[in-house]
């Protein structure tokens, strides 16, 4: 049977048919388009029927059953019978009323189970509707975008309602849910911006994600106890909520959960909780007081960032950690306590908290994470444990203890640890307990001239001496194992250095423009050297041994290079002497060689009889220095031949195959293994012409997937690194 909707589309796809010739391309999209607005302008053009009863469509089911499939787009209300032709209806089809925009009212039959998904969705002018006592299931977005609609009632038959059923009912003042309901879909009640108060039955044992975000009249709300489950973004964005009671059965409060809660001043959080989410409590700016409890464990990134009225925190006894910008920018946050369970506080954890005057870390801490304490500008005690072993970048940047400690020494040590020099000038002698120098301890300090690190210094951390402009001379000791990522960066003064021999490797842009630097001594030990680290240094020249990898490596980048091995300097001296001793005549010729190392002598002796008395002695001796590490020495007389001593040190040759191009690992800029701020930092300085990267280091830079590097990249790495985005390389 042909149908009047069908007629439609029919006439619609005509029109466009013969218009073909004409109108080109852009005309068929505008034809196509028409044919779309057809089918979306009533429900019914997506569904199939069987037959029309008034109004309606309707088709039948494989059960003999009636569904109610569309209706006329005209229609103002409509009542849907309990039989068409002798067949119950029992089910309202998935779009069925959809787009019919002129629909006030609704009377739905005792017959009907079930709502599919949008069954009443945008009926914007819909106000009131009566769901029956056979309903027990309600599809997803159902009645949702029905702007007008004021209030509703699920009977107990429901158990079970979908996601979105009621989000963006935007007039919806109130409902009553039914007490047999066991599940709140995700989104149900979003965007339902008059929906000033709601109970939710004890049967409820979940609630799905978002289920009444952006409801800003929602003003209290209680989780029975039966709620186990509660998914992220749940009450986000209800800014007049300022009552909540959580159930005592929930492990966990999700992510986002009450971000921008503006009004909610106080909660408690349930001694089942054993987790905050990230971003929590996010934004909640009136938020004064919190009440954790001792099953607390962990807190997650962002969980109380922005909480400007915060002002106390009590951190539970059993607590193990706190995640990255945990409490950022809770300006008003005075007193922490942190007990002694917890073992790790992550980067930026406290940053900008300006109200925050004191603080003691527990004794279990090993690591200091960087910008931890970052602008705490009134912070002025900081009890550190003994068993503090790592300090990190700007741990306590712009606090005023660390202002405190610089007066009263340029160079501040914690724990054997230089964490801070940027405020020294001239000559600067590191004293012997220093063990580290820690990242970015000297960074930019411009008027540091000249630096001895004692033998006691064993690593010198990834941006130690970055922009030390004015530094001519460093003397770094053999103790040294480990020099980090640009740790001599913009140094553009710094003419000569020498490697340690402890030393293995030379991570990555170590001395990127260093324009001054002419001579670097490399020993045998390194067998690496990474990426871009003597970016710049045009007029470099590099020292070293034949047949090691800097050999090689200078040989690769066409850097020149001189062999110690091979450099030699003579000088001769004679000097005569008589004695009246003996009749014979003795006549010495010396010849010392002498190494970095080793020096030996070789003595070659002739004793020759004569008649006189007096004896003359002749010593002629040759001095030749070299780097070679290979001697040998003999002597010899004519009387008696003796082998004083032979010594012999064979030349260590490292080589070294070439390296192969490794996997995109898409943030990973400094090539460590793993993406963190570090990568950030250095990205933007790329993108700011500070840095220029090799062709490893692009691949891994293009963040966004577009084959470019760009500041793109960079928001994409923030992006990336705060959580906003989930994986590299991501593209929007």
């Amino acid at each position: 049977m042909k149908m009047k909707l069908w007629k439609k589309v029919l006439a619609a796809v005509t029109a466009g048919v013969l218009c073909l010739g004409s109108v080109g391309v852009s005309g068929v999209q505008n034809m196509l388009e028409s044919v779309e607005t057809v089918f979306t302008a009533s429900a019914y053009v997506i569904n199939s029927y069987d037959g029309t009863y008034g109004d309606l469509y309707y088709s039948v089911t494989d059960t003999d059953e009636v569904k109610i499939s569309g209706c006329n787009e005209t229609v103002e209300s409509v009542e849907i019978p309990a039989r068409i032709d002798g067949k119950r209806v029992t089910s309202i089809a998935k779009n069925a009323f959809y787009g019919c925009s002129d629909l006030t009212a609704i009377t739905i039959p005792d017959s009907v189970t079930s709502f599919e998904g949008n069954a009443f969705s945008n009926l914007e002018n819909l106000t009131a509707i009566t769901i029956p006592d056979s309903v027990t299931s309600i599809g997803e977005s159902a009645f949702s975008g029905c702007t007008s609609l004021t209030k509703i009632a699920i009977p107990n038959s429901v158990t079970d309602i979908g996601g979105f059923v009621f989000s963006n009912c935007t007039n919806l003042e109130s409902i009553t849910l039914s007490d047999h309901l066991t599940s709140v879909g995700g989104y149900t009640f979003s965007g339902c911006t008059s929906l000033s108060a709601i109970t939710i039955p004890d049967s409820v044992t979940s609630i799905g994600q978002a289920a009444f975000s952006g409801c800003t009249s929602l003003t209290e709300i209680t989780i029975p106890n039966s709620v186990t489950s509660m998914e992220e973004i749940i009450f986000s964005d209800c800014t007049n909520l300022a009552d909540v009671t959580l159930s005592n059965s929930m492990t966990s409060i999700g992510e986002y959960t009450f971000s921008n809660c503006t009004s909610l001043a106080e909660i408690t959080i349930p001694d089942s909780v054993t987790n905050i989410g990230r971003y929590a409590f996010k934004a909640c700016t009136k938020l004064e007081k919190i009440t954790m409890p001792n099953s607390l464990t962990s807190i997650d990134e962002y969980a109380f960032v922005d909480c400007a009225g915060l002002t106390e925190v009590v951190l539970p006894d059993g607590m193990t950690s706190v995640g990255t910008s945990a409490f950022l920018n809770c300006t008003g946050l005075k007193k922490i306590t942190i007990p002694d369970s917890v073992t790790a506080i992550a980067g930026l954890a406290f940053e900008n908290c300006t109200g925050l005057t004191a603080v003691t870390l527990p004794s279990g801490m090993t690591t200091i994470a960087h910008n931890t304490f970052e602008n705490c500008t009134n912070l002025s005690e900081i009890t550190i444990p003994d068993s503090v072993t790592s300090i990190e970048n700007k741990a306590f940047y712009g606090t005023a203890w660390l202002a405190a400690r610089q007066k009263e020494n340029p160079l501040v040590i914690i724990n054997h640890l230089l964490i801070d020099g940027s405020t020294c000038a001239g000559d600067v002698v590191i004293p012997e307990d220093v063990v580290t120098i820690n990242i970015g301890a000297f960074n930019n300090c411009t008027a540091l001239t000249s630096v001895v690190v004692p033998d006691s210094v064993t690593s010198i951390h990834g941006n130690a001496f970055y922009g030390c402009t004015n530094l001519t001379t460093i003397i770094l000791p053999d103790s040294i194992t480990n020099i980090g990522m640009l740790a001599f960066g913009d140094c553009t003064h710094l003419t000569k250095i020498t490697i340690p021999n402890g030393m293995t490797s030379i991570d990555a842009m170590t001395f990127d423009n260093c324009v001054s630097l002419t001579e670097i001594i490399i020993p045998d030990s390194v067998t690496k050297i990474d990426y871009n680290v003597f970016k710049s240094c045009s007029d470099l020249t590099i020292y070293g041994y034949t047949g090691s990898y800097a050999e090689t490596y200078a040989a690769e980048k066409e850097i020149p290079f001189v062999s110690l091995n091979s450099i030699v300097t003579t000088t001769t001296t004679d000097t005569t002497t008589e004695t009246t001793t003996t009749a014979k005549q003795t006549t010495t010729e010396q010849t010392t060689t002498t190494t970095p190392e080793q020096t030996t002598t070789t003595a070659k002796q002739t004793e020759t009889t004569v008649t006189k008395q007096t004896t003359a002695t002749t010593t002629k001796q040759s001095t030749t220095t070299t780097a070679e590490q290979t001697t040998a020495t003999t002597a010899k007389q004519t009387e008696t031949t003796t082998a004083k001593q032979t010594t012999a040190t064979t030349n260590q040759t490292t080589t070294s195959s070439a390296q192969t191009e490794p996997t995109a690992l898409y943030g990973d800029l400094n090539l460590d293994g793993r993406v963190d701020i570090t990568d950030a930092v250095l990205l933007n300085k790329a993108c700011a012409g500070a840095v220029m990267l090799d062709d490893a280091t692009k691949k891994n830079a293009d963040c966004n997937g577009d084959s470019e590097v760009g500041s793109d990249d960079a928001v994409v790495l923030m992006q990336f690194l705060v959580h906003i985005v989930d994986k590299l390389p991501y593209q929007n």
